[in-house]
Order: structure tokens, then C-alpha cells, then sequence
């Protein structure tokens, strides 16, 4: 598929799905008071916490905060663009209405990654990109550009890991009666995000960096970011993104064989 063509579809279908959206405006008021509490209540535990210590294990307060913005920039990320689609999926490998998505002459994958978009979510990203930014004027150094650029890829490669592990999870609906436990499970853990991996015990780290891998997406940017982070963790990010890519695409090729839909 050619790459412009590629683009087009995804920008259609957002268009689409702002048209949609943008007939309930209210809701970005409430998403912002659930934003606003949320990061309130995160602020409040770190002030409670830097109140006995003064660093957690290396991680000193503004190191906290950008984790804090990053976990809900992240989260807005997720809800907004990945979750909706990833349920879509899974409703219509139950109820055999995946054909629709299979009968359109474009990537599968891609089509049902990118067919809906809840725009309210974008409050927490941006609310999130606020607070990294509060995070990074308390920080004792400056921040480089080249740190700046790592980031940014540090944070692109852990959304692609989090997004193919969701995905291959969300894969399962097609042998699977119900999924909805696994999302909730994930939702758990992605909690234990709010901190820095590197406070946990090593079984619990490992967890978080391998069984489900939130440590990329959370704790590895900030530590881009902070000039922190070694080559040898931003080299496993880059070929642990790799490798779910790939077992991504075969799983979703394997499952559609294995799939029997409404017209059959």
C-alpha cells in the first residue's frame, strides 16, 4: 500500500471521527475535571512522599513530576486512540462483523487501528505535556536537545510496544469468549506506572519491563529526558519494538484464517 494513500485513509477517518466527537463538546469539560483530580491527587501523594525523603532511589521531586505528566499523557494516548479501537475489534470478532473491516481494500491491522478516536482524551495529552514541562523547569540541569530527541523516541518506541502488546492481547478475542478481563488486568498494572520502575523489587521490575512492558512507555523516556539512560536500555527498547511489530502482524494474519464470520 502506498504510503500517501496510507495517509489519506487515516486523516479521512479522523476527520470522520471529529465530526462525530465534536457533537458533544461537554465532554471535554468533564474529561478535563477528571484530569484536573486525577493529577491533584498524584501532586498530593508526591508531596506527601517528599515530605519524609528527599529522593526515591535516585529520583528526586521534578524527576516525579514529568513521570506524572508522562503516565497521563500516555493514558490520554491509549484511551484516546488505541482502547476504543482495540473493544471495536474485539465486539466484532464476537458478534462476526469483522467482515466489514476484511472487505475493504486497505491493511486490516491498519484499518481497525485507526477506525475510531475519542478526541476528549486529547485533554489529558495535553494536560500531561503541561505537567512534563512544569517537571522539566525544576530540573538542576538543562535539558539538550539531543536529550530532548531521545526522549521523543524513547516515548514513540514504548506507545509502539504498549500498543502491540494490547493489541496481541485484544488478538486472543478470536479464540477467546471474552476479553474484557485482560483489559482490565492491564489497567491495573498500568497504575504501577505512576512510579519509576527502578523503586520496585527486581521480580516486580522485571514484570513491568517484560511480562507487561509499561516501564518503556513510562520510566525509559524520563530517563532519556533526564540524561539518565543507557544505550544498552535504549537498544533493548528499539529491538523489543522490532520484534512485537512482527510477532503483531503474524498473530492478527494467523488469528483472521482461524476467524468464521457472519457471512460464513
Amino acid at each position: 500500500m502506498r504510503r500517501p494513500y496510507v495517509a489519506r485513509l487515516v486523516w479521512q477517518l479522523v476527520r470522520t471521527q471529529l465530526m462525530n466527537e465534536l457533537q458533544y463538546r461537554a465532554n471535554v469539560v468533564m474529561h478535563l475535571y477528571q484530569t484536573v483530580l486525577a493529577i491533584g491527587v498524584a501532586l498530593v501523594t508526591l508531596s506527601l512522599v517528599f515530605g519524609q525523603v528527599d529522593a526515591l532511589n535516585g529520583w528526586q521531586r521534578p524527576h516525579l513530576l514529568i513521570l506524572v505528566g508522562e503516565f497521563t499523557l500516555v493514558g490520554g494516548l491509549l484511551r484516546m486512540a488505541v482502547r476504543p479501537n482495540l473493544a471495536l475489534l474485539a465486539a466484532d470478532v464476537r458478534g462476526g462483523t469483522l467482515d466489514f473491516a476484511l472487505l475493504k481494500p486497505v491493511d486490516t491491522q491498519l484499518l481497525v487501528s485507526v477506525r475510531r478516536l475519542e478526541i476528549w482524551h486529547g485533554v489529558d495529552v495535553l494536560t500531561g505535556l503541561g505537567v512534563i514541562g512544569w517537571g522539566v523547569t525544576g530540573l538542576d540541569q538543562h535539558v539538550r536537545p539531543g536529550d530532548a530527541a531521545l526522549f521523543a523516541c524513547a516515548l514513540l518506541l514504548g506507545l509502539i510496544i504498549v500498543y502491540c502488546f494490547l493489541f496481541a492481547m485484544i488478538t486472543s478475542a478470536f479464540w477467546l469468549v471474552s476479553v474484557g478481563e485482560l483489559v482490565e488486568m492491564f489497567e491495573s498494572v498500568y497504575q504501577a506506572g505512576r512510579w519509576p520502575v527502578t523503586i520496585y523489587p527486581d521480580w516486580l521490575r522485571f514484570g513491568l519491563t517484560f511480562v507487561v512492558p509499561i516501564s518503556f512507555a513510562l520510566t525509559v523516556p524520563v530517563e532519556a529526558l533526564t540524561a539518565r539512560v543507557s544505550v544498552a536500555v535504549l537498544a533493548l527498547e528499539f529491538v523489543m519494538a522490532v520484534v512485537l511489530v512482527v510477532f503483531t502482524r503474524w498473530l492478527f494474519r494467523f488469528a483472521l484464517r482461524h476467524y468464521t464470520g457472519a457471512s460464513a
